[in-house]
């Protein structure tokens, strides 16, 4: 199975709006969670793509506070192929309320062995522990069961090394 590669950006370029809007709104996989999509939608908002300063983010229709991150190919394209949005609910919880990814990244696809979705997950949990007040990221799974993601605080022993614990439940 072929690997490719990817980065992981909080900005995306104007120009890739078309990609960004087939990325999350034409998936062929969406009827897969069309339910957990739903739910979202009513306790969260729909995402919008907005541009802002000369990029594209994702908003959430009545809320502001919406952060997401894009998986961009490693190609000449750099074309969005995967995106996670979350918001800060509580003082302690970020959720993760949409992600989509493109076919050929999921699990099931060309690029599989880059584990896109994972490495999307792992980058929200990161910046969670370095969040002030956030214990834990909440993400509901297809089958509507909330799995979290325990957070332990970034901290670093007497030599300067990081430590930094959690795991997921």
């Amino acid at each position: 199975m072929p690997t490719a590669s990817f980065a992981i950006s909080s900005r995306l370029p104007l120009s890739q709006r078309p990609a960004l809007e087939r990325l999350l709104f034409f998936s062929g996989q969406q009827y897969k969670v069309r339910h957990r999509i739903v739910a979202s939608i009513e306790s969260f908002g729909a995402p919008e793509i907005v541009a802002d300063d000369g990029t594209l983010r994702v908003r959430l229709s009545g809320r502001h506070d919406a952060q997401t991150l894009f998986a961009v190919s490693g190609t000449s394209a750099a074309s969005p192929v995967g995106a996670i949005s979350y918001v800060r609910d509580r003082l302690d919880r970020l959720v993760i309320v949409h992600v989509a990814v493109d076919q050929a990244w999921s699990a099931e696809g060309r690029y599989a062995d880059a584990h896109l979705l994972l490495r999307l997950l792992h980058a929200v949990r990161r910046i969670a522990e370095v969040t002030s007040g956030v214990t834990h990221v909440d993400f509901f799974y297809a089958d509507g069961m909330a799995r979290t993601i325990k957070i332990a605080r970034v901290r670093r022993d007497e030599s300067g090394v990081q430590n930094q614990g959690g795991g997921v439940t």
